[in-house]
């Protein structure tokens, strides 16, 4: 009688061969994070280029760059002082291709259409707070984590 041989990996063979795409993917790993990092960078990097480019033009237009903040009374305010304060970032919403943000900002800040000094009703308040929580991309860094936030590797960024 003979034999017959079988072409088949043996057990060892084919645990061999999972450690080395184990390792294969563990030097893979930091260099597609390292990568995914850079792309974070060179977004933050557009971002502040547009948001100087934003300035100029602003400066362009008044001859002046944007104030460097402002403080209003305004009533039933929480900050001391009764003063609400605001910087220069509303003033280069429509330079940014965020007109219509800015324009739901304006007239009578700090409290959008109403004259300096009006009464503040609760829809006023609503109407401020969904202005205030509106995003602006431009302002925000990818590769920014609040303090004390949890990252891993394996989680996804969620722009």
């Amino acid at each position: 009688m003979s034999r017959i041989r079988r072409s088949a990996f043996t057990l060892i063979e084919l645990l061999v061969v999972i450690a080395i795409i184990a390792i294969l993917i563990g030097l893979l790993l930091p260099a597609v994070q390292k990568v995914r990092e850079a792309a974070a960078r060179a977004k933050c990097q557009n971002n502040l280029h547009q948001i100087a480019l934003a300035a100029h033009n602003y400066e362009s237009t008044f001859s002046r760059l944007p104030p460097g903040g402002m403080c209003a009374a305004a009533p039933g305010s929480v900050p001391p002082g009764g003063q609400t304060y605001m910087g220069p970032f509303p003033f280069l919403l429509p330079y940014m291709e965020q007109d219509n943000l800015y324009k739901q900002w304006t007239p009578g800040w700090p409290y959008p259409g109403l004259a300096p000094g009006a009464p503040v009703t609760p829809d006023t308040k609503t109407q401020v707070s969904k202005i205030l929580s509106t995003a602006v991309p431009t302002y925000s860094c990818p590769s920014f984590r609040p303090p004390g936030s949890v990252s891993s590797s394996f989680s996804q960024d969620p722009g």
